[in-house]
C-alpha cells in the first residue's frame, strides 16, 4: 500500500530495521505463538510422533511440535530483500527501505519472455516447472532457484 501511495515508478519497498537485524527462527515464532495461546510446546522426535500424540497432548493444553531443517524448494535461511549493486534509500521512511530501480532491461528479451509465458498459459497440456523457471532466468539471471523436489504443502 505504501509503495502505491508514496513510491515512484519501479520503487520496491521492504522492511528495514535500523542497526543490527535480529533474525528470528520459525521455531521460535511457533513456540511464542503457542505459549501466547496457552499451550506448552512438546518437542517430538519425528513428524509421525507429533501427529500421533496430537489428540493426547492438546487436551492437556500441550501442543506437539517437530522442528526440522529446511529441505523444501523455495525455503531460505533468511530473506534477502536487495542485492549489493542496487541503489537503496534507507532514510526516507522509518523501518522501510526502498530499492530505487531504473528501467534497465532488454525489451527484446522481455518480449520473448512474455510470449513464452503466454504460450504456456494458453497451452492445454500440463505446465512444466523447469520450462517456466528457465524463462524467468532468461530475464532475471541473478535469480537463485534451487530445486529440491520437496514442497511446503507436503509437510505438516
Amino acid at each position: 500500500m505504501m509503495s502505491a501511495i508514496f513510491g515512484e515508478n519501479l520503487d520496491i519497498f521492504f522492511p528495514h530495521q535500523d542497526g543490527e537485524l535480529e533474525l528470528t527462527k520459525f521455531s521460535d515464532i511457533a513456540v511464542r505463538f503457542l505459549e501466547n495461546h496457552g499451550y506448552e510446546p512438546v518437542q517430538c522426535a519425528t513428524e509421525d510422533e507429533a501427529r500421533d500424540r496430537a489428540s493426547e497432548l492438546i487436551s492437556l493444553k500441550k501442543w506437539p511440535v517437530y522442528f526440522f531443517g529446511s529441505d523444501t524448494t523455495g525455503e531460505k535461511a533468511y530473506e534477502e530483500f536487495f542485492m549489493g549493486n542496487e541503489t537503496l534509500d534507507m532514510e526516507t521512511f522509518n523501518g522501510i527501505g526502498v530499492i530505487k530501480n531504473q528501467p534497465d532491461f532488454d525489451s527484446d528479451t522481455l518480449d520473448q519472455f512474455d510470449a513464452a509465458i503466454s504460450k504456456i498459459r494458453e497451452s492445454k497440456g500440463p505446465w512444466e516447472k523447469t520450462e517456466i523457471v528457465e524463462h524467468y532466468l532468461s530475464v532475471l539471471p541473478e535469480l537463485s532457484h534451487e530445486e529440491k523436489g520437496k514442497y511446503l504443502d507436503s509437510r505438516m
